[in-house]
Protein backbone atom coordinates (compact mmCIF):
# COMPACT_ATOMS: atom_id res chain seq x y z
CA UNK A 1 0.00 0.00 0.00
CA UNK A 2 1.41 3.30 -1.17
CA UNK A 3 1.19 6.16 1.13
CA UNK A 4 -1.70 8.54 0.59
CA UNK A 5 0.35 11.43 0.48
CA UNK A 6 3.44 9.50 -0.84
CA UNK A 7 4.85 12.87 -2.87
CA UNK A 8 4.12 15.27 -0.01
CA UNK A 9 6.76 16.02 2.41
CA UNK A 10 6.07 17.05 6.42
CA UNK A 11 8.50 18.34 9.06
CA UNK A 12 5.89 17.22 12.02
CA UNK A 13 3.64 13.64 11.84
CA UNK A 14 1.32 12.09 14.03
CA UNK A 15 0.81 8.81 13.80
CA UNK A 16 -0.71 5.97 15.31
CA UNK A 17 0.68 2.30 15.61
CA UNK A 18 -2.60 0.21 15.27
CA UNK A 19 -4.43 0.91 12.11
CA UNK A 20 -5.79 -1.21 9.71
CA UNK A 21 -3.99 -2.63 6.54
CA UNK A 22 -0.68 -0.99 7.40
CA UNK A 23 1.09 -0.30 10.81
CA UNK A 24 2.72 3.01 11.95
CA UNK A 25 6.13 1.62 12.02
CA UNK A 26 5.53 1.22 7.91
CA UNK A 27 4.30 4.04 7.48
CA UNK A 28 7.01 5.75 9.68
CA UNK A 29 9.92 3.29 7.54
CA UNK A 30 8.44 4.89 4.20
CA UNK A 31 8.28 8.41 5.41
CA UNK A 32 11.85 8.19 7.18
CA UNK A 33 13.17 7.12 3.88
CA UNK A 34 12.41 10.29 2.19
CA UNK A 35 12.89 13.08 5.32
CA UNK A 36 15.54 11.73 8.18
CA UNK A 37 14.66 15.03 10.06
CA UNK A 38 11.13 14.35 10.46
CA UNK A 39 9.40 14.58 13.56
CA UNK A 40 7.46 11.59 14.41
CA UNK A 41 4.85 11.53 17.14
CA UNK A 42 3.19 7.67 18.17
CA UNK A 43 -0.25 8.12 19.58
CA UNK A 44 -0.89 4.65 21.24
CA UNK A 45 -2.15 2.53 23.74
CA UNK A 46 0.97 0.25 23.94
CA UNK A 47 3.75 1.39 26.53
CA UNK A 48 6.34 -0.82 24.83
CA UNK A 49 7.61 0.55 22.24
CA UNK A 50 10.91 2.64 22.30
CA UNK A 51 13.54 0.11 21.36
CA UNK A 52 11.78 -0.83 18.30
CA UNK A 53 10.99 3.00 17.03
CA UNK A 54 14.96 4.09 17.95
CA UNK A 55 15.65 3.85 13.92
CA UNK A 56 12.87 6.51 13.24
CA UNK A 57 13.87 9.10 15.84
CA UNK A 58 10.63 9.16 17.16
CA UNK A 59 10.24 12.04 19.06
CA UNK A 60 7.42 11.28 21.52
CA UNK A 61 5.01 8.36 22.30
CA UNK A 62 1.58 10.08 23.68
CA UNK A 63 -1.48 8.09 25.53
CA UNK A 64 -4.69 7.92 22.90
CA UNK A 65 -7.08 10.25 24.48
CA UNK A 66 -4.70 12.41 26.48
CA UNK A 67 -5.38 15.91 25.78
CA UNK A 68 -2.90 17.22 28.20
CA UNK A 69 -0.04 15.32 27.04
CA UNK A 70 -0.59 16.21 23.19
CA UNK A 71 -0.64 19.41 24.51
CA UNK A 72 2.22 19.57 26.37
CA UNK A 73 4.09 17.85 23.58
CA UNK A 74 3.10 19.88 20.65
CA UNK A 75 4.40 23.04 23.23
CA UNK A 76 7.91 21.01 23.50
CA UNK A 77 8.43 20.35 19.92
CA UNK A 78 7.43 24.02 18.93
CA UNK A 79 10.35 24.91 21.54
CA UNK A 80 12.64 22.10 20.20
CA UNK A 81 12.23 23.62 17.25
CA UNK A 82 12.71 27.01 17.78
CA UNK A 83 16.30 25.81 19.32
CA UNK A 84 17.25 23.60 16.80
CA UNK A 85 19.77 25.51 14.81
CA UNK A 86 21.47 26.35 17.99
CA UNK A 87 25.54 26.31 17.59
CA UNK A 88 28.66 25.00 19.94
CA UNK A 89 31.40 27.56 20.05
CA UNK A 90 35.16 26.99 21.10
CA UNK A 91 38.54 27.89 20.84
CA UNK A 92 41.12 25.22 19.87
CA UNK A 93 44.69 27.21 18.84
CA UNK A 94 43.44 30.29 18.52
CA UNK A 95 40.78 29.58 16.07
CA UNK A 96 36.92 29.90 17.25
CA UNK A 97 35.07 27.35 15.81
CA UNK A 98 31.14 27.58 15.62
CA UNK A 99 29.43 24.37 14.88
CA UNK A 100 25.69 23.50 14.29
CA UNK A 101 24.49 21.19 17.30
CA UNK A 102 22.62 19.18 15.23
CA UNK A 103 25.40 18.28 12.34
CA UNK A 104 27.50 16.79 15.55
CA UNK A 105 26.94 13.10 15.96
CA UNK A 106 29.59 11.98 18.37
CA UNK A 107 32.43 13.00 20.56
CA UNK A 108 35.61 10.70 21.85
CA UNK A 109 38.34 11.68 24.23
CA UNK A 110 41.83 10.64 23.19
CA UNK A 111 43.83 11.56 25.74
CA UNK A 112 43.52 15.53 27.07
CA UNK A 113 41.42 16.13 23.30
CA UNK A 114 37.83 15.66 22.32
CA UNK A 115 37.50 14.86 19.13
CA UNK A 116 34.25 16.27 17.52
CA UNK A 117 33.05 13.98 14.73
CA UNK A 118 30.11 15.83 12.38
CA UNK A 119 28.40 14.67 9.49
CA UNK A 120 31.76 15.95 7.40
CA UNK A 121 34.50 17.03 9.41
CA UNK A 122 36.31 16.58 12.59
CA UNK A 123 37.54 19.03 15.15
CA UNK A 124 40.06 19.31 18.35
CA UNK A 125 39.23 20.69 21.57
CA UNK A 126 41.18 20.49 24.83
CA UNK A 127 38.24 20.26 26.81
CA UNK A 128 37.40 16.94 29.58
CA UNK A 129 34.15 14.62 28.86
CA UNK A 130 32.30 16.25 31.89
CA UNK A 131 32.89 19.69 31.01
CA UNK A 132 31.96 18.94 26.92
CA UNK A 133 28.39 17.34 28.92
CA UNK A 134 27.56 20.13 30.04
CA UNK A 135 28.39 22.68 27.69
CA UNK A 136 26.05 20.14 25.06
CA UNK A 137 22.01 19.62 25.22
CA UNK A 138 20.36 17.10 26.84
CA UNK A 139 20.35 15.04 23.63
CA UNK A 140 23.90 14.30 24.16
CA UNK A 141 24.56 11.41 26.18
CA UNK A 142 27.37 9.61 27.86
CA UNK A 143 27.34 5.52 26.28
CA UNK A 144 30.99 4.62 27.18
CA UNK A 145 34.09 6.40 29.24
CA UNK A 146 35.63 7.83 26.23
CA UNK A 147 32.30 8.95 24.02
CA UNK A 148 29.21 10.82 23.94
CA UNK A 149 26.52 10.90 21.51
CA UNK A 150 23.93 12.65 19.63
CA UNK A 151 20.52 10.72 20.53
CA UNK A 152 18.61 12.37 17.82
CA UNK A 153 21.23 10.69 15.34
CA UNK A 154 20.90 7.17 17.06
CA UNK A 155 19.55 4.09 14.65
CA UNK A 156 19.98 0.99 16.78
CA UNK A 157 21.24 -0.19 19.76
CA UNK A 158 22.82 -3.55 19.82
CA UNK A 159 24.31 -5.20 23.05
CA UNK A 160 27.63 -3.00 23.36
CA UNK A 161 27.01 -1.30 20.47
CA UNK A 162 24.99 2.36 19.37
CA UNK A 163 24.35 2.77 15.50
CA UNK A 164 24.66 6.10 14.40
CA UNK A 165 23.60 7.41 10.82
CA UNK A 166 25.90 6.06 8.18
CA UNK A 167 26.20 2.89 9.88
CA UNK A 168 28.78 4.53 12.48
CA UNK A 169 29.08 2.19 15.23
CA UNK A 170 30.19 3.60 18.83
CA UNK A 171 30.72 1.28 22.02
CA UNK A 172 28.60 1.46 24.93
CA UNK A 173 30.06 -0.12 28.24
CA UNK A 174 28.35 -1.88 30.18
CA UNK A 175 28.91 0.81 33.09
CA UNK A 176 26.59 3.04 30.89
CA UNK A 177 24.25 0.52 29.32
CA UNK A 178 21.47 1.37 31.88
CA UNK A 179 21.99 5.00 31.58
CA UNK A 180 21.49 4.88 27.85
CA UNK A 181 18.64 2.74 27.94
CA UNK A 182 16.96 5.05 30.54
CA UNK A 183 17.34 8.11 28.31
CA UNK A 184 16.38 6.53 25.35
CA UNK A 185 13.14 5.39 27.04
CA UNK A 186 12.41 8.49 28.52
CA UNK A 187 13.55 10.98 25.21
CA UNK A 188 11.45 8.83 22.77
CA UNK A 189 8.72 8.47 25.38
CA UNK A 190 8.98 12.98 26.13
CA UNK A 191 9.21 12.58 29.89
Amino acid sequence: MLLEHDKSTFDVVFLDIDMPDINGFDVADKMFAKNTEIFIIYTTSYDNFARQSIKHRVYRFISKGDSKELEDSIIQLFNDLSSQHAYYNFNYKRQLYNIDINSILYCEQVRNTMMIYTETDVYKQIISIKKILDKLPKNFIRCHKSYIVNAKKITDTLEETIVLKNNIQIPMSKTYVADVIFYLSTYYYGK
